[in-house]
C-alpha cells in the first residue's frame, strides 16, 4: 500500500481557509438575496440577471469589508511588520493568521470565478474572465515595480538592477 503524504498544518490552514473562503461567499450570497427585499425597495423590481450581479456584489463588498480588516488588524496590532520582532524580510514575513486570510482570498476568488464561468455571459461576460485571468499578469507587473523601486531607493549598481528587472 502507498503512502500517503502528510499535510503540515501549514498547508491544512491554506486549504481550511480556503474552503472556508467558498462555503462564506455562498452564504453571504444567500444572505444577500434574502435581506435585500427588505433593506432596498428596488430589490423587487430588479430582473433575475440583475439580483444575481447584486448578490454577487454582497459578497464581493463582504470580501473587501474582511480584507480591509485584516489587513488593519495585520498592520496595527499584530507584531508582524514590527522592525524588531524578526531578522526576515517584512515580504517574506507571514503568520497563521495572515496565511488564514490568504486563504480565504483565494477561496474568495475561486468563487467569484466560478460565478462568471457559471453564469457566462450573464454575469459580466468576456471582460471578467479577461480581467480574472489577467491577475497572473499583474504579479508580474508587480515584481517589474519592485525592481524599479529598488533601484530609485538604492540604486548603488544601475547594471545589476537593470538586468534583474529585465529578466523578471
Amino acid at each position: 500500500m502507498a503512502d500517503l503524504p502528510s499535510f503540515s498544518t501549514k498547508e491544512f490552514y491554506w486549504l481550511a481557509s480556503c474552503f472556508w473562503g467558498i462555503i462564506t461567499c455562498k452564504l453571504v450570497y444567500d444572505i444577500t438575496g434574502f435581506i435585500s427585499p427588505f433593506c432596498f425597495k428596488g430589490y423587487g423590481k430588479l430582473s433575475d440577471k440583475e439580483k444575481m450581479e447584486w448578490n454577487n456584489r454582497g459578497f464581493s463588498t463582504f470580501h473587501a469589508l474582511i480584507a480591509a480588516w485584516a489587513s488593519l488588524y495585520l498592520l496595527l496590532f499584530s507584531d508582524l511588520f514590527d522592525e524588531d520582532s524578526s531578522n526576515d524580510l517584512i515580504v517574506n514575513r507571514s503568520s497563521v493568521i495572515s496565511n488564514m486570510f490568504l486563504g480565504f482570498s483565494i477561496g474568495y476568488f475561486l468563487s467569484d470565478l466560478a460565478m462568471v464561468f457559471w453564469h457566462f455571459p450573464a454575469l459580466g461576460g468576456l471582460e471578467y474572465v479577461l480581467g480574472c485571468c489577467w491577475l497572473e499578469k499583474l504579479y508580474h507587473l508587480y515584481l517589474q515595480w519592485h525592481c524599479i523601486v529598488l533601484w530609485v531607493v538604492d540604486c548603488k549598481d544601475f547594471s545589476v538592477h537593470l538586468f534583474f528587472c529585465s529578466h523578471v
